[in-house]
């Protein structure tokens, strides 16, 4: 009898300390190793900022940030093989550092999906980069010492890589091992010395966003036809011959951004017209531009909404706006303009209007008729006070800045 009522004593006392451990702390969230985070809740992690720290507690590691990047540590010379150890993470960021070569352990990082590896003296990347299946978004701005071919070749057997930056590297060339990145969603070259590009960009058949702004280029090759689901391209500030790659770009049936900023454009080719689906065109410092010819070739545009013609040195008014039916964003900044473009009043889905710095000191009658119209931006000009208030009350839903 003594040995069953010690035995009832022992079994109340085990279970009450289990109860305890059970409900101890049961308000914290608790994340099962291993496990890939969305966003928000990867966001909400700590970022470790020492790797010495992480390694204390490397299942707790999601997102990591070491080295120059960072405001705790000098700049790194190497990347510590116990990196390895880091199973979880999902964001490894390394950039302003001072690495000359990435170790193989960081193929290691089965979790992994965003890696920045700016600003680095980086010659040797470690083919078991390959390894990192789950590898989403690659950044390597100003790492032009990377050998990219080597580098292409070996994210070749990553097969969720959607985003790959290597702008600022003064790249001459983009070697052919490109095409073999055939998941990239993104790609971003700008700002590099390119005069030409390989045709293979053209089997990069998911990309929906180029970056090609800020280099050499005069005109594309005819592969990248075979992008039929981009739908941004950025070919700013380059000296491109329009009438070479208008043909190219009329062939792209998905294309809804294009950027012919700062290109010495002199006429809008009339295939330009042909890309039905354009939804905003940047022509913005292009001051030779023929502003009748090209707003003739935007008309034939159905899906158009914005338009960029800021910084053209304009001194009259172009007209053939009123013609373009869907626009809701103009933007005629920075010109010598001393009256708005006619025919706005017919532009029923207009909601904003950039007019930024010109000579303009009267507002037209016809404006009270935008009723959609949420931003007026007179700033620079010469317009009263007195008319802008009366204008402000037509148009109350609108933001009307003058001064």
């Amino acid at each position: 009898m003594r040995k069953l009522t010690l035995l009832f004593i022992f079994a109340l006392t085990f279970s009450a300390c289990s109860e305890e451990k059970k409900t101890d702390g049961s308000d914290v969230k608790t994340i099962t190793a291993g496990k890939l985070l969305d966003s928000a809740d990867l966001a909400a992690q700590k970022e470790y900022n020492v790797i010495a720290d992480a390694l204390k507690e490397p299942e707790k590691v999601y997102r990591l940030r070491i080295g120059g990047g960072s405001s705790v540590l000098s700049a790194l010379t190497a990347i510590s093989p116990q990196i390895a150890k880091l199973k979880n993470a999902q964001i490894l960021d390394v950039s302003q550092n001072k690495l000359t070569e990435l170790p193989p352990e960081l193929g290691d990082l089965p979790n992994l999906q965003t890696l920045i590896l700016d600003q680095n003296p980086i010659v040797k990347i470690a083919p078991e980069i390959g390894k990192l299946k789950n590898l989403r978004r690659l950044s390597m701005r100003s790492d032009s010492l990377v050998n990219f071919a080597a580098l292409f070749s070996a994210l070749s057997a990553v097969p969720n890589l959607q985003t790959l930056i290597i702008s600022e590297n003064n790249l001459k060339a983009l070697p052919s091992e490109i095409g073999t990145l055939t998941s990239l969603q993104e790609l971003d070259v700008q700002i590099n010395q390119l005069s030409s590009l390989t045709p293979q960009l053209g089997k990069l058949v998911g990309l929906r966003t180029l970056y090609l702004n800020s280099n050499q280029l005069r005109e594309l090759p005819q592969e990248l036809e075979r992008l039929i689901l981009l739908e941004r391209l950025y070919l700013g500030s380059n000296p491109i011959d329009a009438f070479k790659v208008s043909t190219t770009l009329s062939k792209l049936p998905n294309l809804k951004v294009l950027h012919l900023n700062n290109c010495n454009l002199e006429e809008l080719p009339v295939d330009i017209g042909q890309i039905k689906s354009l939804e905003v065109i940047n022509l913005r410092n292009n001051p030779k531009l023929n502003m009748t010819n090209a707003l003739k070739v935007l008309s034939a545009l159905p899906n158009l909404k914005e338009i960029d013609m800021s910084n053209n040195q304009l001194a009259t008014s172009p007209s053939g706006f009123d013609k373009i039916k869907n626009l809701r964003v103009l933007n005629l900044g920075n010109n010598s303009l001393n009256a708005f473009p006619k025919g706005l009043g017919k532009l029923k889905k207009l909601e904003v209007i950039d007019l930024h710095d010109n000579d303009i000191s009267k507002l037209p009658k016809e404006l009270a008729q935008l009723k959609k119209l949420k931003d007026l931006n007179l700033r620079g000009n010469n317009v009263s006070a007195d008319d802008a208030a009366k204008l402000a009350k037509v148009l109350p839903s609108a933001t009307i800045s003058f001064k």
